[in-house]
């Protein structure tokens, strides 16, 4: 029983970094196909990133609503508030309001502003967690 657990929470964490290095090598297709199969916090936490990236972002808060707690949202708001200070504010990390950011820059092409830079190392960043929880 023990034996089952332990290779099921190894199947699914091998299958949350693939999902996530997959994201990293923006194989948003791949990636999806994943995640959306990971029964799991970490599944809906991949599966809302991905749609994050793809500009689905009411979708992307919905993944995020089942992720809970999670315990990378510690780490993220401690590294992260050094990258994007604005962060601060938020006093914890909120995947939302995240998504919100990237949400309004989005459309009107700032990107490539110095804001949509911290929000991309933001994301890197959180790409980095999760592949390596």
């Amino acid at each position: 029983m023990i034996l089952n657990k332990v290779k099921l929470l190894l199947s699914l964490t091998i299958l949350a970094t693939r999902s996530g290095l997959l994201l990293w090598n923006d194989d948003l297709y791949a990636s999806h196909a994943i995640s959306q199969n990971i029964p799991d916090p970490i599944g809906s936490y991949s599966h809302g990133i991905m749609h994050r990236r793809e500009g689905d972002f009411g979708n992307s808060k919905y993944w995020f609503s089942k992720v809970g707690d999670s315990p990378i949202f510690k780490e993220l708001y401690e590294q992260g508030k050094k990258i994007y200070p604005k962060i601060k504010e938020w006093k914890q990390w909120d995947p939302s309001l995240f998504i919100d950011e990237v949400e309004e820059i989005t459309p009107k092409g700032e990107e490539e502003t110095q804001r949509g830079k911290q929000l991309r190392q933001l994301q890197a960043l959180e790409n980095i967690i999760v592949i390596t929880i």
